[in-house]
């Protein structure tokens, strides 16, 4: 990619970033789970749109697009989401939360051990998120670039 071609990449990242940071704290409100599935279409729909920015006509070329804008917004959507996670269990307490994961597993479990709990969970999550969205974004941006392609082709 040209210099032109990755600050426009970069610029789709950051928007596409800041949108996927509010998405991902109000689906993080929601759960890990709904934050991991919204990140499948920020991912999607960035990368297609970083495809837009790339010049050529090879799908690659529109992967990589999606690669770099996808590597630019994960950290602020796994931030969100992450934040938005962190709201709802402390909105719930840790009491409530520990009596919760005692009455799944069987054993006693203290507000500080399912805090615990929580904080490596939001790790795991936060580790399957930014991979969701940056293949997602690498395989939207070689989608879009094959598509525009296959129109040029017909026409």
């Amino acid at each position: 990619m040209n210099r032109l071609t990755q600050n426009e990449t970069v610029r789709v990242g950051l928007n596409w970033g800041a949108i996927g940071g509010v998405a991902g704290f109000v689906s993080g409100l929601l759960g890990a789970f709904s934050a991991i599935l919204i990140a499948g279409f920020i991912g999607y729909y960035c990368g297609k749109r970083a495809a837009g920015t790339a010049r050529g006509e090879s799908p690659g070329r529109g992967a990589s697009a999606g690669l770099v804008a996808g590597c630019i917004a994960t950290p602020v959507y796994v931030m969100g989401a992450a934040v938005g996670s962190t709201v709802a269990v402390r909105g719930l307490g840790m009491e409530e939360v520990a009596r919760t994961i005692e009455e799944w597993m069987g054993a006693p479990i203290t507000p500080d051990e399912a805090w615990l709990f929580f904080l490596l969970s939001l790790l795991v999550a936060a580790v399957v998120q930014a991979a969701v969205l940056v293949l997602f974004s690498t395989l939207g941006g070689a989608l879009a670039l094959r598509r525009r392609e296959r129109e040029g082709m017909k026409q």
